[in-house]
């Protein structure tokens, strides 16, 4: 095959891939809650001109789109695996990871890990 053939071939991939997930999230009905985070989702923000000069449009904007991508749960599950399995981490965010007693979760840091952070500094 040509190499002119193949780039065209493989742009075209990415085109109809990139197109098709915006388009997927365009006819995506907004989802309000979620359940894993237990947090309200961002809601399409209110448009005025006064919003879109100031920038508050688009911050708002860009929180909606993170809430509201397509399969967000299933990418958010992705990367935690990846980072305990590949990367070795032991602490992602409000789970920690024994390994005796599997994953817990904790509500604060504690004294120790704290000591542990500042040691290693």
């Amino acid at each position: 095959m040509n190499d002119s053939i193949k780039n065209i071939i493989v742009t075209i991939s990415f085109l109809f891939v990139i197109t098709s997930i915006f388009l997927l999230n365009i006819i995506k009905e907004d989802t309000q809650i979620s359940l894993s985070e237990r947090r309200r989702f961002e809601q399409f923000p209110e448009f005025s001109i006064k919003a879109l000069f100031n920038g508050s449009f688009f911050n708002k904007f860009e929180k909606y789109t993170m809430d509201q991508f397509l399969a967000r749960d299933n990418f958010r599950s992705l990367k935690n695996k990846i980072e305990m399995s590949v990367l070795k981490k032991q602490d992602i965010k409000l789970v920690e990871i024994q390994r005796s007693r599997g994953y817990s979760t904790r509500k604060s840091l504690t004294i120790e890990k704290i000591e542990k952070v500042i040691q290693a500094i």
